[in-house]
């Protein structure tokens, strides 16, 4: 049932930032009028918008007032469906055998398919969650899953989706074929693509997984100065209960290093960072090494000296050579220093801690922060026995203030035998 509200029709205030201005506003009279507006139109919650108030009158008080009581009264929705719609669903599985199960209740709540939304009345409901969860099962290696689905409404408030899951089987692979090498051998590259993915499948297809190692792949063959590598969509094809993939490539030509240019850099010179660099003009581009220089080596440098927000763009420009099948790779190398923080306060987060921990840290407050020394201070305490072992990034919780350019470290410790 529509109800009858009161709408207010303010003064709109167009606010222009401008620094060290002041704003005189000058309050003008208000119409009152009553417009029919139903509660699923309120304005929905969004990014918060700056507004001022204008000065009070006798009748914006008046109606002030009015509207005030008319908001206290409870409104009702329009469609009570679109309430039901935003209820979340119990999700059963039967079937499942080898998946595991937590696993894709997750997934399934990034695809939102745990809320009932507007399709859990009908059968697109099913079909769009039977179709998520068979993509997967696909993922993780299973080849033929078949997924049916249910709704059934067992209170007013309540709603219970079952899919009944047929997994099917995790067909093994055979084998890896190339299509378009010349240069790398076809044992060569499957040698390599296996290691990576038996080393997180155990010897089934996984799409994730095999997106990952087509990566690493890349990399490998980067590393030989073919940087325009470019590997294709895979095609699987069964054959005698196993999978064999196939894989185009297109090795693309071998490049040498030219000329190297790097910007923003105020710290360090770019004489003196290019003098850091692991290649030379004229010599094969090896990617890898490439990517170790500026994303390690020169990361670690600027933590060093409590630059802790480093980081770089690199922007190649590749030239052909006379016959085509090499070239030269120029590199423009855009440094973003960020600015030089400070340690605020390292704290230790656990329970029965030593009174002593500060005599093992080789940073302290107010010091210029050094990712070096905080790594050793990081071995001090896993070589001390007396905790539980310590990651680096995963048991500390870095805060920073961009303002002041202080870093607060807290460091969670777990003291072993608890």
């Amino acid at each position: 049932m529509t109800q009858r509200v009161v709408i207010l029709l303010a003064i709109t205030l167009a606010l222009t930032f401008v620094p060290a201005c002041v704003f005189t506003i000058k309050a003008q009279a208000v119409a009152v009028s009553r417009v029919d507006i139903p509660c699923n139109e309120q304005t929905p919650p969004g990014k918060p918008t700056l507004k001022r108030r204008a000065p009070a009158t006798a009748e914006t008080a008046a109606a002030n007032a009015t509207d005030q009581r008319i908001k206290t009264e409870k409104c009702k929705p329009e469609n009570a469906e679109s309430v039901v719609a935003d209820q979340p669903v119990t999700l059963s599985f039967e079937g499942l055998i080898s998946t595991d199960e937590t696993q894709l209740r997750k997934y399934l709540k990034e695809k939102h398919a745990d809320r009932a939304g507007e399709l859990i009345g009908n059968s697109s409901y099913l079909e769009n969650t039977s179709q998520h969860i068979k993509e997967f099962l696909l993922s993780r290696g299973f080849r033929h899953p078949t997924v049916t689905g249910r709704v059934d409404d067992t209170s007013a408030d309540l709603r219970k989706a079952t899919f009944v899951v047929n997994e099917g089987s995790r067909t093994p692979i055979a084998e890896y074929r190339f299509e378009g090498n010349n240069v790398f051998s076809a044992a060569e590259l499957a040698q390599n693509i296996r290691e990576c993915m038996t080393k997180y499948r155990d010897g089934y297809y996984d799409s994730q997984v095999f997106d990952y190692c087509a990566h690493v792949l890349a990399n490998f063959v980067r590393s030989r100065g073919y940087l325009q590598v470019k590997f294709g969509e895979p095609r699987l094809e069964e054959s005698s209960g196993a999978l064999e993939i196939n894989i185009p490539v297109d090795e693309g030509a071998l490049y040498r290093f030219g000329e190297i240019k790097i910007e923003g850099s105020s710290l360090f010179s770019p004489e003196k960072l290019r003098a850091m660099s692991p290649l030379r003009k004229g010599e094969i581009a090896d990617g890898k090494k490439l990517s170790e220089w500026m994303y390690d080596k020169l990361k670690q440098l600027y933590g060093e000296h409590g630059y802790i927000q480093y980081t770089v763009e690199v922007t190649p420009e590749f030239k052909s050579g006379p016959n085509k099948s090499e070239g030269v790779a120029d590199l423009k190398i855009e440094i973003d220093e960020g600015r030089c923080f400070k340690v605020g306060k390292i704290k230790f987060v656990g329970e029965q801690l030593p009174d002593n921990l500060e005599s093992m840290m080789l940073i302290h407050d107010c010091d210029v922060y050094n990712s070096s020394l905080y790594e050793k201070s990081i071995d001090n305490l896993n070589n001390s026995g007396l905790f539980e072992f310590v990651d680096k990034d995963k048991d500390a919780d870095f805060r920073t203030s961009e303002e002041d350019g202080w870093v607060d470290i807290t460091i969670k410790l777990k003291r072993k035998g608890q």
